[in-house]
């Protein structure tokens, strides 16, 4: 009798529960702290966030407001984050922050930068939600119900996009949601996929980024090149219409036919005789 929305059906028999709309869902953000092993950490909602983040430097896990409307979302992407606090070093995350503009850091003899950020971001994320799917298997189900609901919002797509996504956002598109995409990887891009999920640390994790940051910069370069060969061309048609030009031509004091030079010549010749005949009258004088 006290179980809330109960139904029975005319013959008494049948019990149907039905889950109210306007379920209050904020002990979540009490179980998220539970599981994560840190009672000082500090739980908050955004509505401008779009996915949620964590900040070491204040112990703070920050998740986007809608979540709180539905309890697979907010459990997925809760742990999501809670995850990052239990397994991603924070040694790690205190120095690739970006609150300090004084640091420069390196990752493996390579300068920390945005696409190696988002490289990092991709293997971590598939090692952080394999760890704690495994310890809490009850996850498993939610987060496929989760990614369901946000593969028609979060994840959702035109049809021409995928071919203009990056070989990251692709492994990661498909890491997320798996067998919802309708979309596939190549041969080759299922091959790196399988190598970049394969990880046992965060060491790995880091040695695979930085392999899938080299592809992500290997495929830039034929772009470069082509961009590089085609203004190339064009300065050599440049400068082909420069040379047929017959304005331009004419103006060229080297091809010009006025004996400029000579004209000089004879001018030397003549102070160079005058010196002469001045030098014959002196000493003409003298004797």
């Amino acid at each position: 009798d006290n179980i809330k929305n109960r139904k029975v059906d005319d013959s008494g028999d049948d019990i149907v529960y039905t889950p109210s709309a306007s379920k209050d869902l904020s002990h979540i953000d009490t179980f998220l702290k539970v599981i994560s092993n840190n009672n000082r950490l500090n739980i908050t909602y955004s509505n401008e966030a779009r996915v949620g983040y964590y900040t070491p430097a204040l112990n703070k896990v920050v998740l986007p407001y809608y979540i709180t409307k539905d309890r697979d979302i907010y459990i997925l992407m809760g742990s999501h984050e809670i995850s990052h606090v239990l397994h991603t070093p924070l040694e790690f995350l205190d120095n690739h922050d970006g609150t300090n503009s004084n640091k420069h850091p390196t990752v493996r003899g390579v300068k920390f930068n945005k696409v190696l950020m988002n490289c990092i971001n991709i293997v971590e994320d598939i090692r952080i939600e394999r760890l704690i799917r495994n310890k809490f298997p009850g996850f498993v189900a939610v987060y496929e119900r989760g990614y369901t609901k946000l593969f028609h919002t979060l994840f959702n797509m035109a049809e021409d996009s995928w071919d203009k996504m990056h070989l990251g956002d692709r492994i990661n598109h498909k890491a997320k949601l798996g067998k919802l995409s309708k979309h596939q990887l190549t041969t080759y891009e299922e091959g790196i996929f399988r190598y970049l999920k394969d990880t046992k640390d965060f060491n790995d994790v880091i040695i695979k980024s930085l392999y899938l940051y080299n592809i992500l910069m290997e495929n830039e370069k034929p772009n470069d090149k082509e961009q590089q060969e085609q203004a190339e061309e064009e300065c050599e048609a440049e400068g082909d219409n420069k040379n047929t030009d017959p304005d331009k031509e004419d103006n060229n004091p080297k091809d010009s036919d006025e004996p400029a030079d000579d004209s000089e010549d004879e001018s030397d010749n003549e102070s160079d005789g005058d010196s002469e005949d001045e030098q014959d009258s002196d000493e003409q004088d003298s004797g």
